[in-house]
Parts: C-alpha cells; sequence; structure tokens
C-alpha cells in the first residue's frame, strides 16, 4: 500500500467539471491510496475535494 498526500496546483486551461476555462491558478490538496502488486498499481481510491474545487473555479 501506498498513500501520498498530493498538492495540486496549475491554471484551469480547459473545461473541468462542465465549468469552461477560467484561466485562474488555483491550488488544491488530495489524498490517495494505491494497492501495488508486483511493481504495479492494482487498486486506486481517494479524496479529491470536489466542492473545493468547484468553488475556486467559480469564485470571482
Amino acid at each position: 500500500m501506498v498513500s501520498p498526500r498530493i498538492l495540486y496546483d496549475g491554471i484551469h486551461t480547459g473545461t473541468c467539471m462542465g465549468i469552461p476555462a477560467t484561466g485562474k491558478r488555483i491550488t488544491f490538496k488530495t489524498l490517495e491510496n494505491f494497492k501495488v502488486e508486483n511493481g504495479k498499481i492494482t487498486e486506486s481510491w481517494g479524496y479529491w475535494p470536489d466542492k473545493e474545487i468547484e468553488q475556486k473555479l467559480k469564485a470571482e
């Protein structure tokens, strides 16, 4: 099992969650869990802050 915490930082340049590109820079954190067998990821699950991402993209 591998459980990274990931910080994403980028610019919204394409449609995401039905929201057209805004050109805004957004940052958010996620948690992931990967099951690794023989050096390959065989399962993946985690937490993505969907509402937080949506609010940041829609913010004026």
